[in-house]
């Protein structure tokens, strides 16, 4: 999801606060949280399912 990626990137990478982030998605805080905390629980899934294969080649 797109708007997931943005709104972590944001906040991780760029370090911009909630409030930060809500006005340049134009969108409300609430929402910030809400994505991140989905953004970040897809991205532990990926990583889980990622660091359980082998990669030995």
């Amino acid at each position: 999801n797109p708007k997931l990626r943005a709104t972590l990137v944001l906040r991780e990478i760029h370090g911009m606060t909630y409030s930060e982030i809500a006005s340049v998605m134009g969108c409300r805080v609430r929402s910030v949280e809400t994505r991140l905390r989905r953004a970040r629980q897809q991205l532990l899934a990926r990583l889980g399912n990622w660091l359980s294969q082998d990669h030995d080649g």
